[in-house]
C-alpha cells in the first residue's frame, strides 16, 4: 500500500487488493468494496477491493454460453481420441 501512496504523489494510482479481509478499507479507514472509490485525502489513488468468489460467479455468468459450447467440443475431442486408441 506504500507504494501506491508514493506513486499516487505523481501519477494516477489504482490501489487493487484480493483479500478476503478487506484489510485495505481498515487501513485506509473508509470503505473500499467491490467498486472503485477515490480515496480520502489523496487526489490520485482510487482503491477497490475485489471479492475472488464474487468475480468469478459473474465472469461464469457473463460467459455461459461460450463455456457451454467449449465444454460440448472439449468432450467431442475427449471421445474421438479414446475412440483412436
Amino acid at each position: 500500500m506504500s507504494t501506491a501512496f508514493e506513486l499516487s504523489e505523481n501519477h494516477r494510482t489504482l490501489l487493487i487488493s484480493t483479500d478476503p479481509a478487506h484489510s485495505i478499507s481498515d487501513c485506509l479507514e473508509q470503505e473500499v468494496g467491490f467498486q472503485i472509490h477515490k480515496v480520502k485525502g489523496k487526489e490520485n489513488l482510487d482503491a477497490i477491493e475485489i471479492d475472488a468468489n464474487k468475480a468469478l460467479h459473474n465472469w461464469k455468468l457473463e460467459h455461459q454460453s461460450v463455456l457451454k459450447n467449449f465444454s460440448i467440443l472439449l468432450h467431442i475431442s475427449i471421445v474421438r481420441i479414446l475412440k483412436k486408441c
